[in-house]
């Protein structure tokens, strides 16, 4: 018996697609095998060659003094008085690294309190206690 001329052209055109999807199957394969692959050579890069770099960066302080004046405009009320006006006032602005130990918090707090005057008054009980706890 012989087989129709167009059985086989059917299965060789099948056999085609398959290959072809075979080989395209396998070139998404090997590209996101290379994504990967330079996203692991990158991290390892960051974290072995440039990571003391990066710790020493996040280490580091920063110091900003900014002198700008922020006028909020006057409140008058119907009659023309002042009703509330700004007076400009310095304010210290301290960020507690992670790696700040209570003793160096203890220094700087010494070291800003003969820089600023505080009045007595305005010490409450809370930063009494702080104070204390971090003595003791």
């Amino acid at each position: 018996m012989r087989k129709a001329p167009g059985k086989n052209r059917a299965t060789s055109v099948k056999a085609k697609h398959h290959s072809n999807l075979t080989f395209r199957m396998n070139v998404l394969f090997f590209a996101i095998f290379l994504v990967f692959s330079m996203l692991i050579f990158r991290l390892g890069y960051m974290q072995i060659v440039k990571g003391e770099d990066y710790v020493r960066d996040l280490e580091r302080k920063e110091e900003v003094a900014v002198n700008t004046s922020v006028p909020r405009g006057r409140m008058y009320d119907r009659y023309g008085r002042i009703l509330v006006d700004n007076q400009p006032e310095n304010a210290i602005t301290y960020t507690k690294m992670s790696t700040t130990k209570t003793k160096d918090m203890l220094d700087i707090a010494e070291k800003l309190a003969q820089l600023i005057e505080q009045p007595t008054k305005r010490v409450t009980l809370r930063d009494k206690q702080d104070f204390w706890m971090i003595k003791n």
